[in-house]
């Protein structure tokens, strides 16, 4: 009977248990796939944003070596530290008020900025391009549309 027993007992392990423990490996790995996949396009989307920033900050030294500018090399770099540190925090965010506070201090920042600079520093081409990253990025958390200007209650840009 205890043979008998035992053998009945491998049986169900075989029969019940690792089916079990397979699917949830199965499930696990499905998940980490999943999990990669959505680290990976969160990555290439902060590239992409990084690249935005790396072509206005390109745009604005052009300029600023072509013509006679009130603004400097640190005030370029400036607007890029303030652009980086926005994005940095609006992916940190979970909910849209949280979201919209950090537009409003990004933007605030920004008006001091280009305050500093005569307001030489932000003309209409850097505008759009600043004004595109801030929406896009408050679009991707789900916090406004890619028509919504997010920024317009609080620049003076």
């Amino acid at each position: 009977m205890k043979k008998l027993s035992f053998k009945l007992l491998n049986k169900l392990t075989l029969t019940l248990f690792l089916p079990a423990v397979f699917m949830s490996c199965t499930i696990n790995f499905r998940n980490d796939s999943e999990h990669s996949k959505t680290e990976k396009e969160h990555k290439v989307e902060f590239e992409k944003q990084i690249e935005e920033i790396g072509s206005l900050k390109k745009s604005m030294v052009d300029y600023m070596e072509k013509s006679q500018t009130l603004y400097t090399i640190k005030d370029i770099e400036e607007c890029e530290r303030i652009l980086t540190a926005y994005i940095l925090a609006m992916d940190e965010t979970k909910n849209k008020s949280d979201g919209m506070a950090i537009v409003k201090t990004t933007i605030i920042k920004l008006n001091n900025l280009n305050e500093r600079c005569n307001a030489q520093l932000i003309e209409t081409s850097e505008r759009e391009q600043i004004a595109s990253i801030i929406i896009g990025v408050g679009n991707k958390k789900g916090y406004n549309s890619l028509d919504e200007d997010i920024t317009e209650y609080w620049r003076l840009w």
